[in-house]
């Protein structure tokens, strides 16, 4: 008995592709009722064992893909308001892939199985790979391997991509005083052990004027895990409270290829920033006006991105009303007086659906195509003061800006509607 892994996925990979094994046996394939075995596990859980059967294909071999098997072993970690690094648990897990056979001695006899005879570990997140790149099934994580020449962290937000590199910011992240932020990292082996410097500074009229708190946020182990780290001004006042002065009105990210600058709004005195002193912000931002709405969307790697709106938001309530007709005259009484109060028709049930819209600023074709994923995202929330609100998006379709030469500036209105709607009072 020898059972072979001819082909097997990269690790770590994406759940939402297909995670092809080919597995080949030895002379006992011949044997009757002859079949591969498969047992996906999660690592070090031996409970979570799901055992699936193949008949051999022409060649006598089995092309197996549990990615379905293992898409259901993994769901999101709402990890919106942690201080420094947490590693994820909910959205990245090893599995192991045991291989073996089953067969028996005649067409008819019970069957013998013999698991375990190879096996793979792999470790999942929740992403996706498109099956039209014309490369791999698999995930492609050589851009993650040194943060000095790629990007680390796996989102599509121009603000916090690897072009940022250097002192020279073509991107910022915007948000208010009182918003959460959160970025993944993999791979991120800058320093031992391995940590992300986070800065807050002052700028004024224009340009930065001050360092106010530094801190080193220090990165679960092992090197090169995946990490989520709680950048937002929120979450780093609640990691240090240095950085809960009312003067930082910039964060800026170290020791990363790029880094990560982040303004906040309601701080900042709305002179644009051009080239700062400390790192160049080479562009001109405006000042947004107005609340924000911050939206935390689950990004096409399977992590948390967001992004804050500043425009007004329109509202447009639904009612349905479920009523009954009653008689004016009161059949049941005694006496039957004549009485003006009396309803007729008597309302008993009411269901209300808020809907709700926002018109994005007009962005370019990076934020275009980055805001793409939030329409198509699988889980979306809405901050609402200290808390995360369930929302779903409700757009039935978008265009897509795809050519810059004539749709230089582009915007989205986003619609929605809360998760749980307002129950009716009848």
């Amino acid at each position: 008995m020898a059972i072979q892994i001819t082909q097997q996925p990269t690790t770590p990979n994406a759940a939402f592709t297909n995670l092809v094994y080919v597995v080949s046996g030895s002379v006992t394939t011949s044997n009757p009722q002859y079949q591969y075995v498969m047992d996906v596990m999660v690592a070090g859980d031996t409970g979570s064992m799901v055992r699936v059967t193949q008949t051999k294909n022409p060649n006598g071999v089995a092309v197996f893909d549990p990615s379905p098997i293992i898409q259901g072993k993994l769901n999101q970690d709402n990890y919106w308001r942690i201080t420094g690094s947490m590693a994820p648990i909910d959205s990245v897990k090893d599995f192991t892939m045991q291989f073996g056979e089953q067969y028996g001695t005649s067409i008819s006899s019970s069957v013998a199985v013999f698991p375990n005879l190879a096996s793979s570990s792999l470790q999942i997140f929740q992403g996706d790979v498109n099956p039209n790149n014309g490369v791999s099934y698999n995930f492609n994580t050589s851009s993650f391997d040194t943060p000095t020449s790629g990007n680390p962290y796996l989102t599509n937000n121009p603000g916090v991509l690897s072009e940022n590199v250097g002192t020279n910011f073509n991107n910022v992240v915007i948000l208010d005083s009182t918003d959460y932020f959160t970025v993944t990292t993999l791979q991120d082996t800058v320093s031992t052990p391995a940590s992300v410097l986070v800065r807050g500074f002052n700028i004024q009229n224009g340009g930065i004027t001050s360092v106010i708190a530094t801190v080193d946020i220090t990165l679960s182990s092992p090197i090169g895990a995946f990490n989520t780290i709680g950048l937002g001004i929120q979450n780093m006042a609640n990691y240090d409270t240095a950085f809960a002065n009312p003067l930082i009105n910039l964060l800026v990210t170290g020791n990363d290829a790029g880094g990560i600058p982040i303004i906040i709004n309601d701080r900042w005195d709305g002179v644009h920033v051009i080239s700062g002193t400390d790192k160049g912000l080479s562009s001109e931002y405006t000042k947004k006006c107005g609340s924000s709405k911050n939206f935390a969307f689950i990004n096409r790697y399977g992590f948390w991105d967001y992004y804050a709106i500043y425009n007004p938001v329109r509202t447009v309530t639904d009612l349905t009303r479920e009523k009954f007709d009653s008689s004016f005259v009161d059949y049941s009484s005694q006496l039957s007086p004549y009485n003006v109060n009396r309803r007729g028709d008597t309302q008993y049930y009411a269901s209300m659906v808020d809907k709700f819209s926002i018109d994005t600023d007009y962005i370019d074709k990076e934020y275009a195509n980055w805001l793409e994923e939030m329409m198509e995202s699988p889980s979306v929330y809405l901050q609402e003061n200290n808390e995360f609100v369930p929302i779903i998006i409700t757009n039935t379709n978008y265009q897509t800006n795809n050519e810059t030469s004539r749709n230089k500036l582009f915007k989205y209105t986003i619609e929605w509607e809360y998760a749980n709607q307002r129950r009716s009072r009848v």
